[in-house]
This record gives C-alpha cells, sequence and structure tokens, in this order.
C-alpha cells in the first residue's frame, strides 16, 4: 500500500491524469487483468501474479547498430528491461529535447512485410508544446527533407516519408500505452509496436485507423475501428488480427489511450485496451519472450493516394510497465535496416 501511495503521489506532482496512474501501478503484485469482451471466462490472474525470484540473466547486451541510411558510428548500447517495475518508464515529452533513453528511425523499414516508400526520416520527429510530434510527408511534400527508398538509397524528395521514435532499452512482458490525439489526413496510420530488431520473431501492435466492413469484399478505414494483432513470425498465417470496431469513434478531437498487455506466462497472451477499457485478447500466434523495443510510429503504410501535403500526428504521453515473467529473456539485436539513431 505504501508503494501505491507513493505512486498516486508521483503523479499528481507530475500532473498526470487518473487514466495514466492505471498503467503506473499495473505492475502490482495483486492487480488483475479483466477479461476481454471476446473471451469474458478467461482467467488472466494467474498471468498477473506469476513472478520470478529475480530476473533473467542476459544472454548479452541489445544493440542496434547503424544501417545502411545512418551515419556511421559505434553500436548504440541497450539494457534488457525485465526485472520489474523499476526498470519501466513514463515520459511525458515536457522537455525541449528527446532524453537519450530515445532513438530516432532514419532509413527503410518492412514491418511484416510492409514497406513505406518514403522510409523514415529523423527530421519528422520533434518535441513541440509539451508532446511528441511525428510528421508524415505527402503526395503533395515539396519541401527540403529527404526520404528513402526500400533499399536505402536516399530519394530526391521527402515524399510518402514516416516518423518514429523507439526506445533504446529492450522489453519483454509488460503493459504498453500511448496517450495522443492519433488522426490524420487518409492514409496516415498511427501505430505503436513492440517488436525486435530483426522481424523475424513475431510481434504485437495496434493502430488507428482501423477498417469497417464496407460491403461483401471491401473495407474502409475508419476511427471509430482499431486494428489489433499479435504475430508469431513473418510466415503465411501466423497472426492473430482483429479490426475492433467502435462504439465512438476517436477522431473528435480529445486524447484517446491505445494499450496491450503482453503476459509470457505458462499460459500467454496479449490483451489490448482502448481508453482504460480491454476490448479483445488474442492467446494464439504470440511472440517468444524475447526482449523486443516499443516503435512509435506515423507512417503511409501501404501504396495508396495521399494527397497532402504534411501532416503532424500528437503523442502525449508514452509509458512501458514490465511484468517480469517467467517467459521473458534477453536478446540481442540484430538491427541491419532501418538505422536507428540517437535524438540530436
Amino acid at each position: 500500500m505504501k508503494r501505491l501511495a507513493s505512486l498516486w503521489l508521483l503523479c499528481w506532482l507530475a500532473g498526470c491524469s487518473a487514466r495514466v496512474v492505471t498503467v503506473l501501478i499495473a505492475e502490482q503484485a495483486d492487480a488483475q487483468p479483466v477479461a476481454s469482451e471476446r473471451d469474458a471466462a478467461r482467467e488472466l490472474d494467474a498471468r498477473t501474479d506469476e513472478r520470478d525470484a529475480g530476473p533473467p540473466t542476459p544472454t548479452s547486451d541489445a544493440r542496434a547498430g547503424d544501417g545502411a541510411a545512418t551515419d556511421a558510428g559505434a553500436p548504440l548500447a541497450a539494457a534488457c528491461r525485465i526485472d520489474g517495475a523499476s526498470s519501466g518508464f513514463y515520459e511525458t515529452f515536457a522537455d525541449s529535447v528527446l532524453a537519450d533513453t530515445w532513438l530516432i528511425a532514419h532509413g527503410t523499414h518492412s514491418f511484416a512485410g510492409r514497406t513505406p516508400r518514403g522510409g523514415f526520416v529523423r527530421d519528422n520527429v520533434a518535441l513541440r508544446d509539451g508532446a511528441l510530434v511525428l510528421t508524415v510527408r505527402g503526395d503533395r511534400y515539396a519541401g527540403s527533407v529527404r526520404g528513402f527508398s526500400s533499399t536505402g538509397v536516399a530519394l530526391a524528395d521527402g515524399k510518402r516519408s514516416g516518423a518514429a521514435l523507439v526506445t533504446r532499452d529492450v522489453f519483454a512482458s509488460g503493459t504498453y500505452q500511448v496517450e495522443g490525439r492519433f488522426v490524420g489526413p487518409p492514409g496516415v496510420e498511427l501505430a505503436i509496436w513492440v517488436m525486435g530488431d530483426d522481424d523475424v520473431r513475431g510481434g504485437i501492435d495496434i493502430a488507428l485507423p482501423g477498417q469497417t466492413a464496407a460491403g461483401a469484399d471491401a473495407a474502409v478505414a475508419s476511427y471509430a475501428a482499431v486494428r489489433m494483432q499479435t504475430r508469431s513470425s513473418r510466415a503465411a498465417g501466423a497472426g492473430e488480427l482483429n479490426q475492433l470496431a467502435l462504439a465512438q469513434s476517436l477522431d473528435d478531437g480529445q486524447a484517446h489511450i491505445l494499450r496491450f498487455d503482453w503476459y509470457t506466462t505458462a499460459t500467454p497472451a496479449v490483451q489490448f485496451w482502448v481508453d482504460d477499457m480491454p476490448r479483445w485478447s488474442a492467446d494464439s500466434n504470440l511472440p517468444d519472450g524475447a526482449t523486443r523495443r516499443l516503435w512509435i510510429v506515423a507512417w503511409l503504410p501501404d501504396d495508396q493516394p495521399a494527397d497532402f501535403d504534411s501532416a503532424e500526428i500528437p503523442t502525449e504521453n508514452a509509458s512501458v510497465t514490465p511484468l517480469g515473467n517467467s517467459g521473458d529473456r534477453c536478446t540481442a539485436g540484430t538491427l541491419s535496416s532501418p538505422g536507428l539513431v540517437p535524438p540530436p
């Protein structure tokens, strides 16, 4: 109880909302996950209650080397954060510069086979007015930012380039959450990823907008839906996908929370949340317990029209609360693309 009271006091002093407090205290040993709407009978209590006697021993530090499109330099060492709540973080983006706990994607990247034509560019990531601002460049963009091809070659323009902020440290089981106003022009996607540097062991993502059925064989992007997905690998059929319809559209000008809880216990699962409400739980086609980075991404994932100049997507805060489940294990990163570079 003393620890819980301390967390409330810390959050009050930092000025965070009551919704954020729920994330900060999620690691308490007696916290009980709420069953999903799809499978209310599932008992997730054992997953949250299971704790190791101590953190697993890292096999090696996770590292991110520079990709072909990045500046040359030493590998970017990272710590393996799987040993409980003290290794997590809560980031408000209130400072004028990014802390060195973050890295910026600069180059090209393919997530489960989806490659943006303009790559990721460090100049599309900024802090402004107390928020992280991720900028996506559309087909009308004619400014000075330059993008990257799917092979990492610098392009003559910055059209269709996106932005991604990535944790330097790597995490396994835990609560992953971001809060912001995740709305952009048609074609833009805001996604939260947890994945390894090589993306071969699968990952977890939640993204806006989702898709809603518009006919027998068609679907349309909508902020009244959210995409929730897990993958055990990049093989065909190795994923679970839910395009969840919401009762209220999230393009209402208000800040909204995207979150998932990843359990690596004897009965592993991923539970997805929107605005502090459990929405869906997946217990198959999950990533293994190897540590991964958190990505906050704004991009144009598909080759569809982007009839705008630039779109800015603000994120107000982000947090990771490790759970330290028995299936967690530290692994080394094998980054090849895109490059991850320190903040300027």
